[in-house]
This record gives structure tokens, sequence and C-alpha cells, in this order.
């Protein structure tokens, strides 16, 4: 009963894409995205097969991401973002715009796990900046090119292993504070984000902890109790990260 629109070949071994179709209420996609990952797991076992939503199962492939396309709809069912052109409206680059400066406050959302961090290197199709573009895959939120009543945002940060109610939340709440804060959108990106844009997304989970930690966007956004036990949870599994000493270690140095 999942509403899959297409499933592509991915760049990687084994590595896919699969798209949901768009809903208009996000709980319900959340909940699609959820369900999907479960019954894929789930096929695999019966086949005597393992699937991951790793965001970096393997470090020198490809790594596996969770991108989320938004539009917003009007009272009347319409595209709110549509002024007849490519471009959009200036209630899209007031959405975009508080993606952005949402971003590094809410990497520990997108990023959540010590694994997802190695997905963020230079030339691995992970966005490094906040940046945004038309039709411009280097950047962390594209404009897809589209009909104007599909005018849409594509928030390419997150990665598979990510709580896909989470992500759409901080999403959400990035826009929504872009569009009452009548946010400016810098100059669209144009060409190579990598090359252009010195990287400036918390890279790693301690650094990705303490911006959500002291972030007043997240407390206003999605609730100061929710910021303050999400906080100390991945406090509690970045303690147990780190009483463990890895192989690479031991090669390096016993």
């Amino acid at each position: 009963g999942l509403p899959v629109d297409t499933l592509i070949k991915e760049s990687a071994p084994s590595q896919y894409e699969i798209n949901l179709l768009h809903s208009p209420d996000a709980l319900v996609a959340a909940d699609q995205a959820v369900m999907l990952r479960r019954a894929i797991k789930g096929v695999a076992r019966q086949h005597a097969l393992r699937a991951s939503f790793m965001a970096k199962p393997f470090g020198d492939l490809a790594g596996n991401g969770l991108h989320v396309h938004c539009s917003l709809l009007d009272a009347n069912g319409d595209n709110a973002f549509d002024n007849g052109t490519a471009q959009g409206n200036g209630l899209l680059r007031q959405a975009v715009a508080g993606c952005l400066s949402a971003l590094q406050d809410s990497m520990l959302l997108f990023a959540p796990n010590l694994n997802s961090y190695r997905r963020f290197q230079r030339g691995c199709h992970a966005p490094l900046a906040p940046s945004w573009g038309y039709e411009n895959r280097t950047v962390a939120v594209r404009i897809p090119a589209d009909s104007p009543a599909a005018t849409r945002i594509e928030h390419r940060v997150a990665g598979a292993d990510a709580n896909p109610h989470l992500v759409i939340a901080a999403i959400l709440a990035g826009m929504l504070h872009g569009i009452e804060s009548e946010l400016a959108a810098p100059a669209p990106l144009a060409g190579n984000a990598y090359d252009q844009l010195p990287p400036s997304l918390p890279r790693y989970w301690p650094d990705a902890l303490a911006r959500f930690g002291e972030s007043e966007f997240v407390r206003t956004g999605l609730g100061e109790e929710f910021q303050r036990v999400y906080a100390i949870i991945k406090q509690q599994e970045l303690d147990e990260f780190d009483r463990h000493v890895t192989r690479l270690e031991y090669d390096a140095c016993l």
C-alpha cells in the first residue's frame, strides 16, 4: 500500500533510490518513509540479504541520503510557491532562507549518529555548507526543474539513517522561521558548490550536539523539552562510542 513512485539504480554497488509520491500531510509522509524502510528490511531478510540504511556503510563508496521535497499549499490547495515562472516567488525564497539559517542548528537531526558524518566529504554528493540553487545537485537546498505548479524545495542534507519525522519537522520549522521572519535568501549558487564555499556545516557529532543544545531556533521551533531530552540521549550515545577503541587506532599506535 505504499505510494512508491520510482526505483532507480544509484551510483554505488547494490545502492538504489526509491521515491515516494508526495502527500499533503507531513505526518503521513513521514509514516510512509518509516514503513518503506521497515518493509525493505523485512523483504531482504526473507531472501537472506541485509538492507542497510546507514549513512555511510562503506568508506570508499557513496553514502545514503534522505532527500525531502517540500512545497506549501494555500487555502485553495494551490502551490503557494508558484508565480508562473521557474524561479518561484518571494515566499519560496523566504522559505529557502529559513532552511539555510536553521541548517547548522538542526544538523543533529539530519545526521544523528557517529557514522552519519562519514557521508560529508568533498565530492561525495553530500552538501558541506548552507547553499541553494536552481537544478544544482551540489547545494544543500535545490529547487528542482519542473512545471511552475510543482515548484518545491529539495532538502538534501539528511542521511538515510535519520528519523523521517524529525527531519521533516526540522525542515518545516526552518521554512516557517524564514517566512515569519521574512528572511532574505542569498543569491542562488550556480556551478559547483564544493569549489565555491568552504565547509561550514558541523562535520563531527560533538559539534552538531553542541549547536543543537544551545540553539534558540530548536528551542522555539521544536520545543525546550524535546531539545533537552534529545540532547541528553545523543550525549549518552556519544559517551558510549567514546569508550570504544577502533582497530584503526591500534593499527596506527599500538
